[in-house]
């Protein structure tokens, strides 16, 4: 009996990931679309998606492991006097890892909004001009952007 609960656990955790992933995937594919809008190149949305994961991690932790979960920012063998200070700077250093999570997103996303932008400006200025060739190749460019 204990294994199958063993097994049965990790599925809930699975499922809740694929949920997650597959939820970032549809909000950074609607940017795609011609006229839409990415929500993922909000702040705020980038700032609560990685507050809502860290926060379940944390529960998840101290849930299974109590108190001892502190012990995770602690190095093996420090001397006693340094302890609590070392779980606060760790302490710290992990709550800010949620904001640096959430602005790179929020940067990776409207830094490629901004390219598109730039080489669909490009390509405007390529058509008026005449240039059949580079128009061509500016779109091949658009595609493979897009496709990576």
């Amino acid at each position: 009996m204990q294994l199958m609960s063993a097994v049965q656990k990790p599925k809930k955790q699975a499922y809740a990931l694929f949920i997650l992933i597959n939820v970032l995937l549809l909000m950074n594919i609607s940017g795609l679309i011609p006229y839409s809008y990415a929500f993922t190149s909000q702040m705020f949305v980038t700032v609560m998606l990685s507050l809502v994961v860290n926060s379940y991690v944390i529960l998840r932790a101290v849930s299974r492991q109590g108190i001892l979960f502190l012990c995770n920012f602690l190095p093996k063998d420090i001397p006693l006097p340094i302890v609590p200070l070392l779980i606060l700077i760790e302490t710290v250093s992990y709550a800010l890892k949620v904001l640096t999570l959430a602005i790179r997103l929020f940067a990776n996303i409207t830094a490629g909004h901004i390219l598109l932008a730039i080489i669909a400006g490009f390509t405007v200025m390529l058509i008026t001009a005449g240039e059949i060739a580079l128009f061509a190749l500016s779109c091949a460019l658009c595609v493979l952007i897009c496709i990576l």
